[in-house]
């Protein structure tokens, strides 16, 4: 997700620098966030790569190829139209805020009232039974990994715009933590088949709360990263202490 998030953002602003029209070179930017989700479906469903390696992988390559393109500099200045997208309100409430309410709720109504999020719970909770039911599970994961990229790319693009510059050092083994941090903080279990759209709003809230409050406190960032780490270790523990529980209830 990290690398994803700043490929889409270099791409895209990249594109601009150029002289290609933004909402041209944004749509190219998450289209190519897209095309790095269905490498790694690829991988893992042709080449039958663990996905963590699969991942973990491609989050190197594509950071690599991302510093060698730009040789290792941050692309601006940027359209004032693009800026304006990521830094301007309406009604005092900021567009990022908006575009994440939005997003949140499309993707609430496709993982809670569709067959599509149906059969996302169902290959998470496990690949036999969902392919025993009759859903495909690489289908399913093919466009799972083609939306994370998007998504991924979209994020950096936004925060492109918010800073008004392409940047090298956004994104990251720090955004791919957080991420996960915030995904599994909000509920969705590390194992599969459990997970809500608004937990992991939540989620991502505590740990934009905790960040904040550490910047007002001067605390020096590597507390930050220190206390993420803690909070990701405590919630998969959690996780794992209530799958324990859950199974025990089942047999008795």
């Amino acid at each position: 997700m990290g690398s994803t998030f700043t490929l889409g953002a270099i791409c895209a602003t990249w594109l601009m620098s150029i002289g290609v029209f933004w909402p041209l070179a944004v749509l190219i930017g998450v289209a190519l966030g897209c095309v790095v989700g269905l490498l790694n479906a690829f991988i893992i469903q042709r080449l039958t790569v663990p996905p963590i390696i699969t991942t973990l992988g491609t989050f190197y390559f594509v950071a690599g190829a991302v510093v060698l393109f730009t040789g290792g500099q941050d692309i601006q200045p940027l359209p004032a139209g693009f800026d304006a997208f990521g830094q301007g309100s309406v009604l005092h409430v900021p567009n990022l805020i908006i575009y994440g309410v939005i997003i949140g709720v499309i993707y609430h109504f496709v993982l809670q009232r569709s067959r599509f999020g149906f059969n996302v719970k169902a290959v998470g909770g496990g690949l036999n039974a969902a392919n025993a039911n009759g859903i495909s599970a690489k289908r399913t994961n093919l466009w799972i990994y083609l939306g994370a990229g998007g998504i991924a790319a979209v994020a950096g693009i936004l925060f492109a715009s918010q800073t008004g510059s392409g940047q090298l050092g956004a994104g990251g083994a720090s955004v791919t933590l957080t991420a996960t941090s915030a995904v599994l903080i909000g509920g969705t279990s590390l194992f599969g088949g459990v997970g809500s759209i608004g937990g992991t709003a939540l989620g991502a809230l505590l740990f934009a709360t905790i960040n904040n409050g550490l910047a007002i406190a001067n605390v020096p960032a590597l507390y930050s990263s220190m206390i993420i780490g803690a909070i990701l270790v405590i919630a998969v523990a959690l996780d794992a202490y209530r799958r324990r529980r859950s199974l025990l209830k089942f047999r008795s």
